[in-house]
Protein backbone atom coordinates (compact mmCIF):
# COMPACT_ATOMS: atom_id res chain seq x y z
CA UNK A 1 0.00 0.00 0.00
CA UNK A 2 1.43 3.45 -0.97
CA UNK A 3 2.07 6.06 1.07
CA UNK A 4 -1.19 8.62 1.04
CA UNK A 5 0.30 11.68 3.63
CA UNK A 6 3.78 12.01 4.42
CA UNK A 7 4.78 10.43 7.55
CA UNK A 8 7.61 12.16 8.11
CA UNK A 9 9.91 12.76 11.46
CA UNK A 10 8.01 15.92 12.37
CA UNK A 11 4.60 13.95 11.51
CA UNK A 12 5.95 11.51 14.39
CA UNK A 13 7.22 14.12 16.34
CA UNK A 14 3.73 15.78 16.96
CA UNK A 15 1.57 12.38 16.80
CA UNK A 16 3.67 10.61 19.99
CA UNK A 17 2.30 12.27 22.37
CA UNK A 18 -1.34 11.62 20.85
CA UNK A 19 -0.70 7.86 20.17
CA UNK A 20 0.10 7.59 24.13
CA UNK A 21 -3.21 9.15 24.93
CA UNK A 22 -4.93 6.83 22.66
CA UNK A 23 -3.12 3.99 23.36
CA UNK A 24 -3.74 3.79 27.52
CA UNK A 25 -7.36 5.47 27.04
CA UNK A 26 -9.70 5.04 23.46
CA UNK A 27 -7.61 1.86 22.68
CA UNK A 28 -7.88 -0.11 25.39
CA UNK A 29 -11.78 0.31 25.05
CA UNK A 30 -11.89 0.21 21.64
CA UNK A 31 -10.36 -3.29 21.65
CA UNK A 32 -12.40 -4.43 25.07
CA UNK A 33 -15.49 -4.13 22.52
CA UNK A 34 -14.55 -6.23 19.83
CA UNK A 35 -14.04 -8.61 22.83
CA UNK A 36 -17.74 -8.24 24.20
CA UNK A 37 -19.42 -7.97 20.77
CA UNK A 38 -17.51 -10.81 19.10
CA UNK A 39 -19.15 -14.26 18.26
CA UNK A 40 -16.35 -15.96 18.17
CA UNK A 41 -13.75 -16.93 20.50
CA UNK A 42 -10.39 -14.65 20.15
CA UNK A 43 -7.45 -15.87 20.43
CA UNK A 44 -5.06 -13.27 18.29
CA UNK A 45 -5.72 -9.79 17.88
CA UNK A 46 -4.37 -7.01 15.70
CA UNK A 47 -4.29 -3.03 15.65
CA UNK A 48 -4.05 -2.01 12.48
CA UNK A 49 -1.96 1.16 12.13
CA UNK A 50 -0.53 0.62 15.46
CA UNK A 51 2.04 3.64 14.90
CA UNK A 52 4.94 2.74 17.50
CA UNK A 53 2.74 0.43 18.84
CA UNK A 54 2.29 1.79 21.81
CA UNK A 55 -1.28 -0.01 22.37
CA UNK A 56 1.40 -3.29 22.50
CA UNK A 57 2.38 -2.04 26.13
CA UNK A 58 -0.89 -0.85 27.43
CA UNK A 59 -2.44 -4.02 26.90
CA UNK A 60 0.92 -5.64 28.61
CA UNK A 61 0.13 -3.24 31.82
CA UNK A 62 -3.10 -4.24 32.14
CA UNK A 63 -3.19 -8.07 31.06
CA UNK A 64 -0.01 -8.99 31.68
CA UNK A 65 -0.83 -12.66 32.10
CA UNK A 66 -3.03 -12.93 28.91
CA UNK A 67 -3.18 -15.73 26.88
CA UNK A 68 -4.38 -14.40 23.73
CA UNK A 69 -2.02 -13.09 21.17
CA UNK A 70 -1.66 -9.55 20.66
CA UNK A 71 -0.27 -7.79 17.20
CA UNK A 72 -0.16 -4.49 15.95
CA UNK A 73 1.01 -3.42 12.91
CA UNK A 74 2.51 -0.53 11.18
CA UNK A 75 3.23 0.65 7.15
CA UNK A 76 4.86 3.96 8.23
CA UNK A 77 6.61 3.65 11.92
CA UNK A 78 8.36 6.39 13.51
CA UNK A 79 12.30 6.18 14.34
CA UNK A 80 13.43 2.89 16.04
CA UNK A 81 13.88 4.79 19.35
CA UNK A 82 10.27 5.51 19.26
CA UNK A 83 8.74 2.05 18.50
CA UNK A 84 7.52 -0.55 21.07
CA UNK A 85 9.39 -3.47 22.12
CA UNK A 86 6.50 -5.68 22.56
CA UNK A 87 7.40 -8.81 20.54
CA UNK A 88 3.43 -8.70 18.83
CA UNK A 89 4.93 -5.50 17.29
CA UNK A 90 5.39 -5.52 13.17
CA UNK A 91 6.86 -3.49 10.58
CA UNK A 92 4.65 -3.70 7.05
CA UNK A 93 1.68 -4.65 6.06
CA UNK A 94 -0.81 -7.26 6.79
CA UNK A 95 0.27 -9.30 3.92
CA UNK A 96 2.83 -10.60 6.37
CA UNK A 97 0.45 -12.82 8.47
CA UNK A 98 -1.08 -16.25 7.52
CA UNK A 99 -4.41 -16.31 6.15
CA UNK A 100 -7.72 -17.39 8.58
CA UNK A 101 -5.44 -16.50 11.51
CA UNK A 102 -6.68 -13.22 13.34
CA UNK A 103 -9.94 -13.17 15.43
CA UNK A 104 -10.56 -9.85 16.09
CA UNK A 105 -9.28 -6.39 15.99
CA UNK A 106 -9.14 -2.50 15.47
CA UNK A 107 -8.24 0.33 12.91
CA UNK A 108 -8.03 3.70 14.62
CA UNK A 109 -7.83 6.62 13.14
CA UNK A 110 -6.42 5.31 9.78
CA UNK A 111 -9.15 5.43 7.24
CA UNK A 112 -9.62 8.96 7.17
CA UNK A 113 -5.43 9.10 6.08
CA UNK A 114 -6.42 6.80 2.90
CA UNK A 115 -7.84 6.63 -0.65
CA UNK A 116 -11.03 4.79 -1.15
CA UNK A 117 -8.89 2.32 -3.56
CA UNK A 118 -6.67 1.70 -0.64
CA UNK A 119 -9.84 1.36 1.83
CA UNK A 120 -10.91 -1.48 -0.08
CA UNK A 121 -7.54 -3.47 -0.86
CA UNK A 122 -7.02 -2.83 3.15
CA UNK A 123 -10.18 -4.98 3.14
CA UNK A 124 -9.26 -7.32 0.45
CA UNK A 125 -5.78 -8.45 2.29
CA UNK A 126 -7.61 -8.28 5.98
CA UNK A 127 -10.54 -10.97 4.13
CA UNK A 128 -7.90 -13.44 3.63
CA UNK A 129 -6.22 -12.84 6.95
CA UNK A 130 -9.41 -13.31 9.39
CA UNK A 131 -10.88 -15.97 10.53
CA UNK A 132 -14.20 -16.72 9.69
CA UNK A 133 -16.86 -14.18 11.99
CA UNK A 134 -13.19 -12.09 12.70
CA UNK A 135 -14.81 -8.73 14.30
CA UNK A 136 -13.30 -5.45 13.57
CA UNK A 137 -13.80 -1.94 15.08
CA UNK A 138 -13.11 0.86 12.67
CA UNK A 139 -12.92 4.15 14.21
CA UNK A 140 -13.12 7.19 12.18
CA UNK A 141 -14.49 10.28 11.46
CA UNK A 142 -17.83 9.34 9.45
CA UNK A 143 -20.22 11.74 7.72
CA UNK A 144 -22.13 12.30 10.29
CA UNK A 145 -19.10 13.58 12.66
CA UNK A 146 -17.99 15.69 10.44
CA UNK A 147 -21.19 17.63 9.80
CA UNK A 148 -22.06 17.69 13.04
CA UNK A 149 -19.53 17.75 15.18
CA UNK A 150 -16.30 18.28 13.38
CA UNK A 151 -15.89 20.30 9.92
CA UNK A 152 -12.12 21.11 9.71
CA UNK A 153 -11.88 16.94 10.30
CA UNK A 154 -11.14 16.63 6.41
CA UNK A 155 -7.29 18.11 6.20
CA UNK A 156 -4.83 17.00 3.99
CA UNK A 157 -2.12 19.02 4.85
CA UNK A 158 -2.16 19.77 8.80
CA UNK A 159 -3.62 16.07 9.96
CA UNK A 160 -3.33 14.44 6.59
CA UNK A 161 -7.16 13.51 6.47
CA UNK A 162 -8.31 13.01 2.89
CA UNK A 163 -11.26 11.25 2.78
CA UNK A 164 -14.11 10.85 4.96
CA UNK A 165 -16.83 7.46 5.05
CA UNK A 166 -19.96 6.98 5.85
CA UNK A 167 -21.51 3.25 6.95
CA UNK A 168 -23.30 3.17 3.33
CA UNK A 169 -20.49 3.98 1.47
CA UNK A 170 -18.60 1.17 3.48
CA UNK A 171 -20.36 -1.21 2.40
CA UNK A 172 -21.01 -0.12 -1.39
CA UNK A 173 -17.27 -0.76 -1.55
CA UNK A 174 -16.99 -3.94 0.04
CA UNK A 175 -20.29 -5.42 -1.14
CA UNK A 176 -18.72 -8.30 -3.20
CA UNK A 177 -15.80 -8.90 -0.56
CA UNK A 178 -18.00 -11.18 2.38
CA UNK A 179 -18.21 -8.54 5.06
CA UNK A 180 -20.93 -7.52 6.93
CA UNK A 181 -20.77 -3.68 7.97
CA UNK A 182 -22.39 -2.74 10.92
CA UNK A 183 -23.71 1.19 12.23
CA UNK A 184 -22.55 1.46 16.14
CA UNK A 185 -25.82 3.63 17.77
CA UNK A 186 -25.00 7.15 18.36
CA UNK A 187 -21.21 6.91 17.60
CA UNK A 188 -20.72 9.12 14.36
CA UNK A 189 -17.13 8.12 14.30
CA UNK A 190 -17.49 4.07 14.17
CA UNK A 191 -18.77 1.15 12.56
CA UNK A 192 -17.86 -2.26 12.97
CA UNK A 193 -17.00 -5.13 10.12
CA UNK A 194 -17.19 -8.68 10.37
CA UNK A 195 -16.38 -11.38 8.51
CA UNK A 196 -18.84 -13.67 7.07
CA UNK A 197 -21.71 -12.95 9.11
CA UNK A 198 -24.69 -11.32 8.67
CA UNK A 199 -26.71 -8.56 10.66
CA UNK A 200 -29.60 -11.01 12.46
CA UNK A 201 -29.65 -9.28 15.94
CA UNK A 202 -29.07 -5.13 17.44
CA UNK A 203 -25.22 -4.75 18.78
CA UNK A 204 -26.86 -3.84 22.27
CA UNK A 205 -28.21 -6.78 22.86
CA UNK A 206 -24.38 -8.63 22.51
CA UNK A 207 -23.60 -6.60 25.39
CA UNK A 208 -24.95 -9.39 27.83
CA UNK A 209 -24.40 -12.05 25.60
CA UNK A 210 -20.19 -11.99 25.74
CA UNK A 211 -18.91 -15.19 24.99
CA UNK A 212 -17.42 -16.74 28.28
CA UNK A 213 -14.18 -17.08 27.09
CA UNK A 214 -13.65 -13.85 25.70
CA UNK A 215 -14.44 -12.23 28.98
CA UNK A 216 -11.72 -14.73 30.09
CA UNK A 217 -9.35 -13.25 27.75
CA UNK A 218 -10.23 -9.67 29.11
CA UNK A 219 -9.73 -10.65 32.68
CA UNK A 220 -6.41 -12.51 32.21
CA UNK A 221 -4.65 -15.56 34.88
CA UNK A 222 -5.44 -12.47 37.87
CA UNK A 223 -9.19 -12.58 36.79
CA UNK A 224 -9.43 -8.89 37.10
CA UNK A 225 -12.51 -7.31 35.28
CA UNK A 226 -11.17 -4.19 34.43
CA UNK A 227 -10.71 -4.35 30.76
CA UNK A 228 -14.22 -6.02 30.40
CA UNK A 229 -16.34 -3.42 32.74
CA UNK A 230 -14.50 -0.72 31.05
CA UNK A 231 -15.77 -2.50 27.43
CA UNK A 232 -19.10 -2.64 28.76
CA UNK A 233 -19.73 0.63 29.89
CA UNK A 234 -18.33 2.22 26.79
CA UNK A 235 -20.65 0.23 25.10
CA UNK A 236 -23.79 0.83 26.96
CA UNK A 237 -23.66 4.36 26.23
CA UNK A 238 -25.13 3.30 22.40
Amino acid sequence: MAASSNYSDSYWLQELAAAQDRAFGVSLARAAEVFILSRRHIETFLDIGTGPGLFLDAIDRYLPDSETTFLGVELFPPKLEFQTSHPGYRVGWLDQFEDNSIDGGMCIEVLEHLLPIQVKELFQVLHSKATNGATFIFNTGLVEYVKNEDPTYLDPVQRGHISIWSVRAIEKLLSDMGWSISSIPNRSWAFLAEKGTKKDEDLRDRIWKTLPENIAALSGKSHSKLLYLLGRDSLRAI
